[in-house]
């Protein structure tokens, strides 16, 4: 920390850096979150004064819609900083039901700063490449601030505070005009990618009720569209341009697995490149040599469920491994490489719904991770000069596109999202192109072991997913987007009278699951600016979540004991996905259960045996507590990887099976009286986090469906 930034300041024996976001004695200094520090900038401004708990919120939260828990944690963070104690307070004190109060006198540091602006301030000092210009800070009102804390607060407000809030941040960057469709076919186009030149776009047109997708080039001139490739028992997918301009590759899925094919992109006969095995469907790049073509696969001899990145020599025929994701992570994907062939960027997946961005060298080595939020990626590109990368996030909500230096830092947001959810960018020649989805998912229920039809429940124009039934069947708790972000939901058995019972404004809320009694639901959260997923307990009727884990790693998938006293979950806290568990109220630490893998479990009504998945595995497993032996469920080892699509009852356990038949997808009911699966209903189609509930009467299962969904590519002048 530097001794005399005129945005530094002491608080007791402590020293406070706003611009470096950290809070330490001497040498030693813990960073915080931004939000963090803009919460003890404001208590700081009035020291032994109490700030109410409103003003904290409006002011700092102004943007974004957040429950009383989101203040709760940023003054628990600060107490870790200050190593201070509530209950004995002499940093942070907390006037219950009012606000906190900052007890440690403030003192300003050194080398005072004026706020007046020059009239003509002088030139700009040319920065590395890497960052853009920041605009001038406009002076705080002196009714907020001291002046002695206003400019640490300007600035950091500029460079900072955007990273946890809906509004760009202060990282300079183009002002795009507005995008216009460049496709508007019924279906779906998807994958859009701009030869080198940034004259045509490739992409892939799915047509409407079908699986297959081709593959076609069209010129952004407007002319009609060339069919490269017309397959009806195949899905293509991740086109990629050679640097000439002159081929495409792309990957092909059929019964048969996966292969890398070469066409020319004026159309010819095909060339097959290589067998590509099951990764990402849509992560495909050519290096600038033209030699080489990055992508992500998944090992076919294990059960392994990351993906990691290889390199194909497409003169040799040699393939060599680039990156090593950990045992926690659930793998890497979306790979783009720099234009002068360096580096490849990449997106590393925490679990199934959030990850970041990270480097690797092209030539081999250690990854570098480049951002810190924890959020749901679709898609990056380089922009041509190399300096910044263009990518899809959900870091403030919706899927929109954010722009950020290739060396990590404040991302800025380049296209907000109207409604849809944008995804796949790719630049080139003074035009970005980017997939533009509408996507609606409904709740629905089916009755099981019966004839009788499907119908909707719960539905909106927004998404509407991952259902779970109180213990006595008369209310739905289920995860909707309808307020903006990933919330919770709560409506009648009927599906009437929907209501918000969250209001995190984070990247990701989900798995719901009830507690016994159908007073407390569980439920998994990211809501910091580190992008963390960690554990809550809302009381349904006071509607005021709890965080009961401790932000130092990602938690998953609650489940409860059946006397309501214990939480079950997946978490990473070892290094690798885990069950664990711990006291429903937080009031010890938790317990780990599993040591060769697990994610998400439930216990039987006995209370002793543990059924529970491992990340990417294709069946379940048994143990009986405190320390069993591990055993397989027979009958469902050949099931598709599907860890979160499963409930266990008192009577056994429902999953689906997710490889389609010709009538749909099957719902399985594996009988714990006969250790054997059986069929108990047939689903037309589901969405992409389908979750699972059934009524406690065993009589309907319920389920999320795929409504609408319609993509285009779109284009706008970069």
């Amino acid at each position: 920390m530097p001794d005399r930034s005129p945005s530094s300041f002491q608080v007791g024996a402590y020293r406070v850096d706003p611009l470096g976001m950290r809070v330490g004695v001497g040498e030693e200094a813990l960073r915080v979150t931004p939000k963090v520090m803009e919460v003890l900038l404001l208590l700081a401004e009035t020291p032994g004064q109490v700030v109410r708990r409103e003003m904290l919120l409006d002011t700092i939260w102004a943007d974004v819609v957040v429950t009383d828990a989101v203040l709760s944690r940023a003054i628990s963070d600060l107490r870790k900083a200050f190593a201070d104690s509530p209950a004995a307070p002499q940093y942070i004190e907390t006037i219950p039901k009012v606000g906190y109060r900052l007890l440690a006198p403030v003192t300003p540091l050194p080398a005072p700063v004026s706020l007046t602006r020059d009239p003509a301030p002088p030139p700009k000092p040319e920065l590395p490449h890497e960052t853009a210009p920041v605009e001038a800070a406009e002076p705080v009102p002196a009714r907020r601030l001291g002046p002695w804390i206003a400019l640490g607060i300007g600035i950091a407000g500029l460079l900072g505070w955007a990273l946890g809030t809906a509004l760009p941040s202060g990282e300079a960057g183009p002002t795009l005009g507005q995008a216009v469709p460049l496709t508007t076919y019924p279906g779906r186009e998807r994958r859009p990618v701009l030869d080198p030149g940034g004259a045509r776009v490739a992409y892939l047109r799915i047509p409407t009720d079908t699986a297959r997708a081709d593959l076609f080039v069209q010129a952004l001139d407007g002319s009609a569209p060339l069919r490269l490739t017309d397959t009806p028992q195949a899905i293509e997918a991740g086109p990629a341009w050679s640097p000439d301009g002159a081929t495409l590759a792309f990957r092909r899925y059929t019964d048969d697995g996966c292969t890398i094919h070469l066409v020319p992109a004026l159309g010819g006969p095909e060339r097959y490149a290589t067998a590509c095995t099951n990764g990402t469907r849509d992560d495909l790049v050519w290096t600038p040599d033209g030699r080489h073509l990055v992508f992500s696969v998944r090992p076919e001899t294990t059960h392994v469920q990351a993906t990691h990145l290889v390199v194909y020599d497409l003169t040799t025929g040699q393939q060599r491994r680039l990156t090593d994701p950990p045992p926690a992570s659930a793998g890497d994907s979306n790979p783009a490489v720099s234009p002068d062939g360096r580096t490849v960027m990449f997106f590393r997946r925490t679990d199934v719904w959030a990850g970041d961005l990270w480097a690797v060298p092209f030539g081999g080595g250690p990854a570098t991770q480049r951002t810190h939020e924890g959020f749901s990626g679709r898609g990056l590109t380089f922009t041509p000069d190399g300096r910044h990368l263009v990518y899809s996030s959900n870091r403030n909500g919706p899927h929109s596109l954010w722009r950020i230096p290739a060396t990590g830092g404040t991302p800025h947001l380049l296209v907000p999202s109207a409604g849809a959810f944008f995804a796949h960018p790719s630049v080139a020649g003074g035009h970005l192109v980017f997939e533009q989805w509408r996507y609606e998912s409904n709740i629905w229920r089916t009755p099981l072991e019966s004839d009788a039809a499907a119908a909707p429940l719960i539905a909106s124009t927004a998404w509407d997913l991952q259902p779970t039934v109180s213990p006595d069947g008369s209310r739905i708790v289920f995860i909707s987007t309808r307020g903006g972000h990933f919330d919770l939901w709560m409506a009648e058995a009927t599906g009437a009278n929907p209501q918000q019972l969250t209001r995190f404004g984070g990247t990701y809320v989900g798995v719901p699951r009830w507690a016994p009694g159908g007073q407390r639901v569980a439920f998994e959260a990211r809501t910091g600016d580190l992008g963390r997923g960690d554990l809550y307990v809302l009381d349904v009727a006071a509607a005021t979540p709890q965080r009961v884990t401790d932000g130092t790693a990602n938690h998953t998938a609650p489940s409860w004991s059946p006397d309501g006293q214990w939480l079950y979950f997946g978490s990473d806290r070892s290094g690798r996905w885990e069950i664990w568990r711990m006291p429903a109220d937080g009031s010890a630490p938790a317990e780990q259960l599993t040591t060769d893998g697990g994610i998400r479990a439930y216990v039987a009504a006995d209370g002793q045996t543990l059924y529970y998945a491992k990340l990417g595995t294709p069946t379940l497993f048994q143990r009986t507590l405190p320390d069993g032996p591990e055993t397989v469920l027979v009958g469902l080892e050949a099931l598709r990887p599907d860890w979160w699509n499963w409930i266990a009852t008192d009577e056994g356990i429902y999953l689906y099976d997710l490889a389609r038949g010709p009538e749909g997808f099957t719902v399985l009911f594996f009988d714990f009286a006969t250790q054997a699966p059986r069929p108990a209903a047939t689903i037309d189609r589901l969405g992409f986090s389908p979750g699972v509930a059934v009524s406690p009467d065993g009589q309907w299962l319920y389920y999320t469906r795929v409504d609408f969904s319609e993509s285009d590519v779109m284009r706008v002048a970069f």
